[in-house]
């Protein structure tokens, strides 16, 4: 599935490159997102505290002198609070006394719930238990989410095309190289050797296979003139033995001498 890969200098690096940059991309936006999570939440648990606080500091008073509706009317502001879901107030036997605003379904984690003992004199006598909702905790951890995916997702690609860039600005040259090598080998010494401009590594390189193919185009040119000249001789050879030949073809033959 991947052999292609393995074939190219580029893809080799670009995509392991690419694939670290995700990694990374992706673990800076959940980190980012657990970490706002957690402080949000913190800080309304903070805010939860403080205003169970000051409620069981308010809520005494009228509760010890058994003032229901007193405890009911200390309970309303609360209702003007943005994330306030509902209150409740029960007294030291653990019945209900006042609530206000409306309470979350058993089991839901779209609330948080703080509580706290209602003291009066160093006497326990009753506990206020205040919920405010995360729904807007969520909706400001979804913004946040989207945002901080949106830059990680922004930064990958643009580090992902400067890789890109780069790595071809050097594979696609050594490519065509590796393509001019395998045309001078198959004898075609006019090619001409790209990348001779560049002053770096690959500059380098080329200056090499410039060289190499010099040296290949002189010793291709000293083979044919030698070719030539061995031609050139035979030919000569030739000749000379043909004009011999018909030289002695020519000449009357000797005649015999008389014995005297």
């Amino acid at each position: 599935m991947f052999g292609w890969v393995r074939k190219s200098i580029a893809a080799q690096f670009i995509v392991p490159m690419i694939t670290l940059i995700v990694i990374v991309a992706v673990a800076g936006a959940a980190i980012g997102v657990s970490r706002q999570w957690y402080n949000g939440i913190a800080a309304l648990r903070e805010r939860a505290n403080v205003l169970v606080m000051v409620a069981a500091g308010g809520l005494a008073g009228p509760l010890s002198n058994l003032d229901y509706n007193g405890v009911a009317t200390l309970l309303r502001p609360l209702s003007h609070d943005p994330v306030f879901m509902g209150a409740t107030v029960v007294d030291g036997k653990g019945v209900l006394r006042a609530a206000e605003g409306s309470m979350p379904p058993a089991g839901s984690d779209d609330s948080l719930t703080v509580s706290s003992k209602i003291l009066k004199d160093g006497a326990d006598i009753g506990e206020v238990k205040i919920i405010l909702s995360l729904a807007r905790e969520k909706r400001e951890l979804q913004a946040f989410a989207v945002w901080t995916i949106g830059i990680a997702a922004g930064v990958s690609l643009t580090l992902a095309a400067i890789l890109a860039a780069l790595t071809v600005s050097i594979a696609t040259p050594i490519s065509d190289l590796t393509s001019t090598m395998g045309m001078l080998a198959s004898g075609r010494h006019d090619t001409p050797v790209p990348a001779l401009h560049r002053a770096d590594e690959i500059g380098a390189m080329a200056g090499s296979v410039e060289v190499f193919r010099r040296r290949l185009a002189e010793a291709h040119e000293l083979r044919a003139a030698r070719g030539r000249r061995l031609r050139a001789s035979m030919a000569t050879l030739s000749l000379r033995s043909h004009t011999q030949a018909r030289g002695s073809s020519k000449r009357p033959p000797k005649r015999k001498s008389r014995a005297g």
